[in-house]
């Protein structure tokens, strides 16, 4: 391989141009070797959150580390790290939509690491048929049947806020765990940031998701004060406070692209 064309792959790579790395080596029918896909398909299921996918290629390139934490943890870690290349590329409006799911996971693991290690009895998978009768996934509810069953901490948390009117045929939301949290931790400082995370969901998530408007960060620092790399620093921040602080982990993303830039290299070594 010559050097021009050493030149370009490694122009595109270092600026993380990896979709259009990996359409180049195609079109100019540049030799590549298979790990060198492998890893580029790994990254591309890493970042749109294929976990099965990962966990089918994952162990056989030597980053059986990414399957490791549990299916939710895996979840965060990823999701975090694509949400990072968000703002960097402007893309504003996705990283707040993409809040909300995120956002859930971070609190249900919150309760489970400081509240209530048991939450998951007390929710159910929700399939249900459409109208060609196939039973597909719709969500994640409150198990009615379990917390009515014996008094337990979710039974009082929702009695205190909503009474003998909880509606359980809603599917599970940041802002009924964000009233476990509030109600049972004991640490004021993990409140105080998931209430500030849970404002800027209801500030700036909302709208974005129902109307097409360009977000910027003078639009943040108006609405709620904040910029998108304070946003993105608390968002880490309470992830932190929900357990996932394996520095490994946070760089998986990373980890991953170097392991793509080095094998391009061996390349021209051989």
């Amino acid at each position: 391989m010559d050097q021009s064309v050493q030149a370009i792959g490694s122009f595109l790579l270092n600026h993380r141009y990896f979709p259009a790395f990996e359409e180049w080596i195609i079109k100019e029918k540049v030799e590549v070797t298979d790990r060198l896909l492998d890893l580029l398909h790994l990254r591309e299921a890493y970042l749109i959150g294929d976990l099965d996918r990962i966990k089918k290629r994952a162990v056989d390139l030597g980053f059986s580390f990414l399957v490791a934490p549990s299916f939710l943890q895996q979840r965060v870690y990823r999701c975090v790290q694509a949400m990072e290349l968000k703002l960097r590329s402007g893309a504003y409006d996705d990283y707040l939509r993409q809040l909300t799911p995120l956002l859930v996971d971070i609190f249900r693991l919150l309760v489970q690491e400081h509240i209530l290690v048991d939450l998951d009895r007390y929710l159910i998978e929700v399939f249900k048929e459409t109208v060609e009768g196939r039973s597909i996934y719709r969500g994640i509810q409150w198990n009615q049947d379990q917390i009515e069953s014996h008094p337990n901490l979710v039974q009082a948390t929702f009695n205190k806020y909503y009474g003998d009117y909880f509606n359980y045929g809603h599917y599970l939301s940041s802002s009924h765990l964000m009233k476990i949290i509030e109600a049972n931790s004991q640490d004021r400082h993990i409140v105080d940031l998931a209430k500030a995370m849970r404002q800027i969901e209801k500030y700036t998530r909302n709208i974005v998701a129902h109307e097409l408007i360009h977000v910027d960060d003078a639009w943040l620092l108006h609405r709620i004060g904040k910029n998108s790399s304070e946003i993105h620093h608390d968002l880490v921040k309470l992830a932190n406070k929900a357990g996932l602080k394996d520095m490994k982990q946070w760089q998986g993303l990373k980890l991953i692209e170097k392991a793509i830039r080095q094998e391009y290299q061996l390349g021209f070594n051989k």
